[in-house]
């Protein structure tokens, strides 16, 4: 059986809305005059987002102990919503996601004031 219509348009969500335009994607050139305007910790937790891809609200509830260095990995185990700290958004964003060489590198050169947490 053939699909005619997407199905996702029957699903309505309290409180949801659908995007008003598309977003806006930097090109590498902007990406890189962005990082250099950032400062930490925000230039770092752009690079998170960069490399793994998680929700905003993801990688603001990120603590060093999610990183597994041994294996390269980074659980998402919560989030943080308008100063709260919550379970992720779906199963899915709860797995560990792979980390990058490169990543593992940045994130190693960063202090750990509150290693740990």
């Amino acid at each position: 059986m053939p699909i005619e219509r997407n199905p996702m348009n029957l699903v309505r969500v309290k409180g949801s809305s659908k995007r008003t335009k598309a977003p806006r994607i930097l090109t590498i050139k902007e990406f890189n005059l962005l990082l250099k305007r950032l400062k930490e910790p925000y230039r770092t937790m752009t690079l998170v987002a960069l490399f793994l891809g998680p929700r905003v609200s993801e990688v603001m509830g990120l603590k060093w102990s999610d990183v597994d260095w041994d294996g390269l990995d980074i659980s998402i185990a919560r989030s943080w919503v308008e100063g709260n700290v919550e379970d992720t958004k779906t199963e899915g964003s709860a797995k560990p996601l792979p980390m990058d060489r490169d990543l593992a590198i940045i994130l190693r050169q960063q202090p750990r004031e509150n290693k740990g947490h």
